[in-house]
């Protein structure tokens, strides 16, 4: 049921992006079980043996993944400083776990060789190289935005443009033509200053005569 657990939980990371060093170790020896006991007594869930857990720590809060977090990371950088300077070279990641699982004496007894390392330590180192390695599915570079190509410039018609047709001017309605059997006003003479109309001499000159 373990074996089963754990192969779920692999296929589930598989998807995201590589693990850190210790979030791999994690996944390998216990699937992030912090309640795990192993068979050598191992605690946490990096399944560090109690006598190297002393090393670096007095709390007994192993099942708190924040203490053992920290006593993983004091550990682990001791053994890769341990195989620099023994190996005269960086640890990849294949002899990390070789190291974590098997310890430094194992692998100097060998001479660092990975073809040397026992079938099942080499299986787990694997699957640990793949847990590290692995990255996310190509996704699609985000859409940068567009820029427009600046406007065009319109050039003036060569040719003159002809106006659209006006709307005809309403009609003028024209003047009404005089007729010419309408009857003439009577003239009236035309007076200059000091003068006396006609009817009026008329009465004086009947007055007159009288």
């Amino acid at each position: 049921m373990s074996k089963v657990i754990l192969f779920l939980l692999l296929s589930t990371v598989s998807a995201s992006a590589g693990l850190s060093k210790l979030d791999a170790i994690a996944m390998i020896e216990t699937g992030n079980n912090d309640s795990v006991i192993g068979s050598a007594g191992e605690i946490s869930r990096y399944q560090i043996k109690p006598r190297i857990w002393r090393e670096y720590s007095l709390s007994r809060a192993w099942r708190d993944a924040g203490v053992s977090s920290q006593v993983a990371q004091e550990y682990l950088a001791d053994l890769e400083a341990t195989f620099r300077r023994r190996a005269g070279r960086d640890a990849t990641d294949f002899d990390l776990y070789v190291l974590w699982n098997a310890g430094p004496a194992y692998y100097a007894r060998i001479g660092y060789s990975a073809r040397r390392v026992g079938a099942v330590i080499r299986e787990r180192a694997e699957r640990y190289v793949n847990l590290r390695q692995m990255r996310n599915a190509e996704r699609p570079a985000p859409a940068t935005a567009s820029v427009s190509a600046p406007a065009q410039k319109v050039q003036a018609p060569s040719t003159p443009v002809t106006p659209a047709a006006a709307a005809p001017a309403a009609p003028v309605a024209a003047a009404p033509k005089p007729r010419l059997d309408a009857p003439l006003p009577p003239l009236q003479p035309a007076l200059l200053p000091g003068t006396v109309p006609h009817s009026s001499l008329l009465a004086l000159d009947t007055g007159l005569s009288r």
